[in-house]
């Protein structure tokens, strides 16, 4: 009878409870913000198929100074530098935005100079 009883108190006690620890939620990370911002823009004029006029250079500079862009790179620009009777788009877009510029020359053929610039 020791042993039904010694069995009964065995086999009746429960398993001590597992004590889940619970980790704590990780830390909401904050948004870093960058101390500056640089706006870029392009454009490809090579299969501009009609004349830039002095109104289009306008509402060019308009969008970049509404947009405040930062950097613009033109490809497949097309100059003039000999005809004072073409605006050259460089100088003018330079001008009316405010922007320094470069242009690098990829040729010239008659007078008639091709190549791209970033403002």
């Amino acid at each position: 009878m020791s042993y039904w009883i010694l069995g009964f108190l065995c086999a009746g006690c429960a398993p001590p409870k597992t004590v889940v620890k619970e980790e704590p939620s990780p830390p909401i990370k904050k948004i870093i913000e960058p101390d500056i911002i640089i706006q870029v823009g392009s454009l490809d004029l090579s299969k501009h198929g009609k004349r830039i006029e002095g109104e289009d250079i306008e509402k060019m500079a308009t969008t970049l100074i509404r947009e405040k862009i930062d950097i613009f790179a033109v490809q497949g620009i097309l100059r003039y530098p000999d005809l004072q009777t073409r605006i050259d788009f460089v100088n003018e877009l330079s001008r009316q935005a405010d922007l320094r510029q470069v242009f690098g020359e990829t040729h010239t053929i008659s007078g008639r100079q091709s190549g791209h610039a970033i403002f």
